[in-house]
């Protein structure tokens, strides 16, 4: 199960969601129900219908911030920057396309805020730092976080055809979950799209409990694994927060025997990078854990998730809960079934 080519499979185009359907809950959902091994279809609306009292739904409460910037460089030639992470106060993990355009020392024009006529540069203090990263140092004084809805757009996937930057800016609010809350992220949770307030209410009343996480999404979560080898795969860090509360509650639901729901992959990674000794434990670090497609998922009984790009390292990951020869079967059955795929599209209920 080493071989990432054997999580390839081929998509027409005309499946991947190219825009978030006007009513978020609105979405097909796929469930899949392990103690059985068998596939049923459904809306996302009804999720209520799936789940128990008992049960309690995890969710990434991190919000994408706007982090592609088009700088210019002296010569005016064009560029496009990714904030990643900022790692010291206003100096950014950051990637740049084209990155062969740049060099160290190179001073970047990244855009001046409507609230002044000065333009914010920003200086390659390092480059090559991690993978295709580089170190970004912004000349100002200013939080640049403080400045990014002036500068910045949203960073939509790159199979979003849209690539107009001034109309990114209408999917702001689509991209968004409702229930996002602390700045950080560089791309979305999409597994929280779908639910839409009303849902959220519906579920609260029903008495189904809900916790949340924190974990700022990078870039490197949604792409491919290049190697053939996945254990040769080098797993990118993303910062976690996990509270006491949290971590008290999940160890209580535990211990009555409730069922555990993620909502995403991102919080997954999040509870297996603090679970051990059976039990949750507070966190507040970054995590680089990669989960394989033979490993044994100890934090969740369930997942809510999309479903993600060929050969990448979410697919091992919901693999690892579903097995292969399911997951396959899913998307196969998906795409038969017309389901819209990646950021915008449908989503999958894993239950055991």
């Amino acid at each position: 199960m080493t071989n990432i080519n054997r999580f390839d499979y081929e998509l027409p185009t005309k499946f991947i969601a190219q825009h978030p359907l006007k009513t978020r809950d609105s979405s097909k959902l796929m469930v899949i129900h392990l103690s059985k091994n068998s596939i049923e279809h459904s809306t996302f609306n009804e999720l209520p219908s799936f789940l128990s009292p008992s049960d309690v739904l995890v969710r990434n409460n991190t919000k994408v911030i706007p982090a592609r910037l088009i700088a210019h460089k002296s010569t005016g030639a064009k560029l496009e920057v990714f904030l990643l992470k900022e790692l010291t106060f206003n100096t950014w993990q950051v990637m740049i396309k084209p990155s062969k355009r740049v060099k160290q020392g190179d001073v970047l024009n990244c855009g001046t805020p409507q609230s002044s006529t000065t333009p914010i540069l920003a200086e390659i203090t390092e480059k090559n730092i991690e993978g295709n990263t580089h170190s970004l140092t912004f000349k100002t004084s200013i939080p640049i976080q403080t400045l990014l809805s002036e500068i910045g757009n949203i960073p939509l996937p790159p199979y979003i055809e849209d690539k107009d930057f001034s109309k990114a800016k209408k999917y702001s609010d689509d991209y968004q979950n409702v229930f996002a809350k602390h700045d950080g992220a560089v791309a979305a949770p999409t597994a929280g799209r779908h639910f839409s307030n009303k849902l959220i209410r519906t579920l609260d009343n029903m008495g189904i409990g809900t916790e949340e996480i924190t974990l700022h999404v990078g870039m490197g979560t949604f792409l491919p694994i290049k190697e053939d080898n996945i254990n040769d795969h080098i797993m990118h860090k993303e910062s976690i927060e996990i509270s006491t509360k949290t971590a008290t509650n999940l160890n209580a639901a535990k211990k009555n025997g409730q069922r555990i729901i993620a909502v995403g992959t991102t919080v997954i990674r999040a509870l297996e990078s603090s679970y051990s000794s059976q039990s949750f434990h507070p966190a507040s670090k970054d995590t680089s854990i990669f989960i394989k497609p033979e490993d044994t998922i100890q934090s969740c009984d369930g997942l809510i998730t999309n479903f993600h790009l060929p050969k990448s390292t979410l697919m091992c990951l919901v693999s690892a809960m579903t097995g292969y020869d399911l997951l396959m079967k899913a998307y196969k059955i998906a795409i038969e079934n017309d389901y819209r795929f990646y950021s915008f599209g449908d989503a999958m209920l894993i239950l055991p």
